[in-house]
C-alpha cells in the first residue's frame, strides 16, 4: 500500500520541477526512507520537495560510475527535472560517458550557453549513432545552437545528411528568418508548395515501380521502418502511439502511401497538429500535445517526451502540419525507400535480417 501511494503521489508530480512539502513528509523519510524498494520514489519526491540532501544523493548516484547503470540514469533524469547550473559542467563531462552520454547530451538542451554547442561540435564525430541524434536535436532546439550547428555543416564537420528532415524543421521553426536562409545554404529547403509536392510525387512513382519492389527486401524494410517510423507508427502490433496505427490501412495502395509519406499534412486529423512551443529560457520544442493537467503539459517530438510546466512557456503555436517530416524519402535515398515500400506493403510480419 506504501509502494503504491508513494508511486502515485511521483506518478502525479511528474515533470514537476518544485512543489510544497506535505507536513508529515519528514516523518515519512525517517521512516521509510531506509527501506531499499521506497527509497529512489522518497528521494526523488524529497527533491522535488527542496531538499539539498536529496539533490546531494542523487547527484552522487550520477557521478558513481561504479553504481548501477540503471540508477544512474533515473538519477540524472532526475536532475534533469530540476536542471541547476552547477549541473552544466557535469553535463558537459557526461557526454562522454558510456552509461549518461546520450541523456547529457539531450539534458544540455535545458541550458542557454555559448559551450554546450562548441562541445557538442567539437565530440560529434565520435559520438555513437544514438548520441549524435541527441546532439542535433539539442542543437536544433536554439537559435544560438543552431547556427553553430549550420555553420559546422557548412564548414563539413557534420555531415549535412546527418541532419534529419524533422530536425531541419524544427530549425526553421525557430522562427529566425536569417537562420532560415543558412538552413537553405548548408542543408536544403523545407519545402511546402503544392507544384514541389507534385513533382516529387511523381519522382517517387518512377522509382517505386512494381518491377522494383519485387526485388526488394522486405526484411531490411522492417529494420529502416524500425528506424524512421517506429518511434510515432505501429504495424504488426509494434511500434509507438504518437501518430495512427498502420496496420489496417490502406498500405497494399501505393498512391495512398506515397501521398501520406510525401504530403502528410494534406489530411491531418487535429489531434496529429504540430505545435512549437517557446520556453521562456529560449529552447524551443516541436511536437505534439501527448497529454497535459491544470500544471502541466507533455510534448511528444518524433524523438522524444517532454514534460514541462504550462508557467515555463511563453507561447504555443499551432500549426496546420503534420509532425511527421517531409522529405524522408529524399533522406533514406531510392534503395531504402524501395526496402520500406516493400515492408509496408507486406500484408503480414517478416522476419528481421539475420544477425551475422
Amino acid at each position: 500500500l506504501q509502494t503504491s501511494i508513494l508511486t502515485g503521489i511521483a506518478s502525479g508530480l511528474q515533470g514537476w520541477s518544485k512543489a510544497p512539502k506535505p507536513k508529515a513528509w519528514d516523518t515519512v523519510v525517517a521512516k521509510l526512507g531506509k527501506d531499499e524498494k521506497l527509497a529512489p520514489i522518497i528521494r526523488d519526491l524529497s527533491a522535488v520537495f527542496g531538499s539539498g540532501r536529496a539533490m546531494d544523493e542523487l547527484l552522487a548516484i550520477a557521478k558513481d560510475d561504479q553504481a548501477d547503470a540503471q540508477s544512474r540514469r533515473a538519477a540524472l533524469k532526475s536532475l534533469l527535472a530540476n536542471p541547476k547550473p552547477d549541473l552544466l559542467p557535469l553535463l558537459r563531462a557526461w557526454t562522454q560517458d558510456k552509461i549518461l552520454g546520450t541523456a547529457a547530451i539531450a539534458g544540455l538542451a535545458s541550458f542557454d550557453d555559448p559551450s554546450v554547442p562548441k562541445a557538442l561540435l567539437e565530440r560529434f564525430p565520435r559520438f555513437s549513432a544514438d548520441s549524435q541524434s541527441a546532439a542535433l536535436n539539442t542543437l536544433a532546439s536554439r537559435t544560438s545552437y543552431a547556427t553553430a550547428l549550420l555553420d559546422a555543416m557548412k564548414s563539413g564537420t557534420v555531415p549535412r545528411k546527418a541532419l534529419s528532415p524533422f530536425q531541419a524543421r524544427q530549425i526553421a521553426n525557430l522562427g529566425d528568418a536569417a537562420l532560415t536562409e543558412k538552413l537553405k545554404t548548408a542543408w536544403g529547403e523545407v519545402r511546402d508548395t503544392p507544384e514541389a509536392k507534385k513533382a516529387e510525387l511523381a519522382k517517387w512513382k518512377k522509382v517505386l515501380t512494381k518491377q522494383a519492389l519485387a526485388s526488394a527486401d522486405a526484411s531490411k524494410g522492417r529494420v529502416v521502418f524500425n528506424t524512421a517510423c517506429a518511434a510515432c507508427h505501429k504495424l504488426f502490433g509494434q511500434g509507438g502511439a504518437v501518430a495512427p496505427e498502420l496496420t489496417g490501412s490502406d498500405r497494399g495502395n501505393m498512391d495512398y502511401l506515397l501521398e501520406n509519406i510525401i504530403d502528410p499534412s494534406a489530411t491531418l486529423p487535429i489531434d496529429f497538429r504540430m505545435s512549437v512551443f517557446t520556453l521562456k529560457d529560449g529552447r524551443v520544442l516541436t511536437g505534439i500535445v501527448a497529454e497535459q493537467t491544470e500544471k502541466m503539459i507533455t510534448v511528444q517530438s518524433q524523438v522524444e517526451r517532454v514534460i514541462v510546466e504550462k508557467s515555463a512557456l511563453q507561447k504555443q503555436d499551432i500549426l496546420p502540419m503534420s509532425l511527421m517530416p517531409e522529405g524522408l524519402l529524399t533522406a533514406l535515398g531510392e534503395a531504402q525507400a524501395r526496402d520500406l515500400f516493400a515492408y509496408l506493403m507486406s500484408p503480414q510480419q517478416v522476419e528481421l535480417p539475420a544477425v551475422k
